[in-house]
């Protein structure tokens, strides 16, 4: 169990390390632009690492009701979890090119 919840820490930590370095690339490497496509691709990979952080963060959360309360505690944070996850959850966000590029090919 607490290997569990150290592997999802583990992971959240990681996302969250890919998010930063991420974003030091755009601000260094790259001058930010109106129409500038590159830093917004990174940028959107930035915030889905950082989605990807707080999900593994919030997944570790019903490993460690169940070491802390038990399976009673486990069940009900299992379905705060669901809740929640299901109110924030949305489709990502489309860069709006995409569809202008496609019409030239």
């Amino acid at each position: 169990q607490l290997a569990n919840i150290s592997i999802f820490m583990l992971l959240s930590a990681y996302q969250f390390l890919q998010g930063v370095r991420l974003m030091t690339h755009a601000g260094f490497m790259y001058p930010v632009k109106t129409c500038s496509t590159k830093v917004d691709n990174i940028m959107r990979k930035t915030q889905n690492c950082q989605w990807l952080g707080l999900r593994m963060m919030y997944l570790s959360l019903a490993p460690i009701s169940w070491v802390v309360g038990g399976s009673r505690s486990f069940f009900v944070v299992a379905c705060l979890l669901f809740q929640f996850f299901r109110s924030i959850d949305k489709q990502p966000e489309g860069l709006g090119y995409e569809e202008f590029q496609a019409s030239y090919i």
